[in-house]
């Protein structure tokens, strides 16, 4: 009886332990995917910031009347 006992759990731990690799790989590529989507994300966001204060740049004449005068051509 224990023989059989001990012959179950051999064979039991290595599925369990497969398991729990496999449960916390799949952990592991979800962190990993969501710090990627939030790393691009945050840079789109400070591409888009500053893209609008150049627009915002633009629209001051005085601004652009600088412009004009140092690379004039």
């Amino acid at each position: 009886m224990w023989t059989t006992l001990t012959m179950l759990w051999n064979k039991a731990k290595y599925y369990i332990i497969a398991v729990a690799v496999a449960i916390l790989y799949l952990f592991g590529y979800q962190k990993g995917r969501h710090k990627e989507q939030v790393k691009t994300m945050k840079g789109t966001l400070n591409n888009v910031q500053k893209a609008k204060m150049a627009r915002n740049k633009l629209s001051n004449p005085d601004y652009v009347k600088r412009l004009h005068n140092k690379y004039k051509r």
